[in-house]
């Protein structure tokens, strides 16, 4: 909080209260980036290849179809492994019922099916549900010119996502027709925290750049204009329908 305070134009103070007494609060640093270790970067072919686009994020390596993730990296006593899956949970099973089909194999069925799903138009299904604000990320990504940019790449967040079904934004960084450096945010419900997140986002990608809020309509309330307008750096909103 004493961080993000900083970012805003009002006159806010920010308190810690420790051990009976009360200071005001330090602004915590924000989480340094993590490279993907290089064992792990052997396997972004390999996702590539089924269909998936490659993700680096805070260390871990993950393939997403569609912004959905349906692998990810990780490390077992045996070395680095590709374990396919929606979720830890779908991991594990997928591993359990699938041990003796190829990777290769089992990863471009899983992105074939999810493909199918996640498609606009598409019957309702829980895997069209599942990480909106990425599915909304990678429409815009193949079509930078809704929200006014020539080139966009994804961004880490600020902090790690939680889980899958969880309510997590996402940021994507590049420029827009003026050749401005941009850093856009994005999600797919109406949510006041967009605001801390969004600080967040600018500051620890590019501070001097133009901050883009990107949300299905309806999402974009009123009040979060209002707010958002508080907020030391250029703010744009845009609105998109995708699905």
């Amino acid at each position: 909080p004493a961080r993000r305070a900083q970012a805003l134009s009002a006159n806010l103070k920010v308190w810690e209260f420790s051990n009976q007494t009360i200071t005001p609060a330090q602004p915590a640093p924000h989480l340094p980036h993590t490279p993907v270790p290089a064992e792990h970067e052997q396997f972004t072919e390999l996702i590539q290849a089924c269909g998936a686009d490659v993700v680096r994020e805070h260390g871990i390596l993950t393939g997403e179809v569609l912004g959905l993730e349906v692998c990810r990296v990780v490390d077992t006593p045996e070395g680095p492994k590709l374990e396919v899956g929606v979720g830890a949970i779908d991991r594990e099973t997928f591993q359990l019922v699938h041990a003796h089909r190829s990777i290769e194999e089992s990863l471009t069925e899983v992105a074939t099916f999810v493909t199918q799903h996640r498609m606009p138009g598409a019957p309702h299904h829980p895997l069209g549900k599942m990480a909106g604000e990425r599915l909304l990320r990678h429409h815009v990504l193949n079509n930078p010119h809704l929200i006014n940019a020539t080139a966009l790449q994804p961004a880490e967040p600020p902090l790690p996502r939680t889980g899958l079904r969880d309510h997590n934004p996402c940021v994507a960084t590049g420029t827009n027709t003026e050749n401005t450096p941009i850093v856009a945010v994005f999600t797919d419900t109406i949510d006041i925290d967009i605001i801390g997140f969004a600080i967040d986002a600018i500051e620890r990608e590019h501070p001097t750049a133009e901050l883009t809020l990107v949300a299905e309509p309806r999402s974009i309330t009123p009040s979060l204009r209002s707010t958002m307008n508080h907020i030391t750096h250029r703010v744009r909103f845009e609105e998109i329908q995708f699905q």
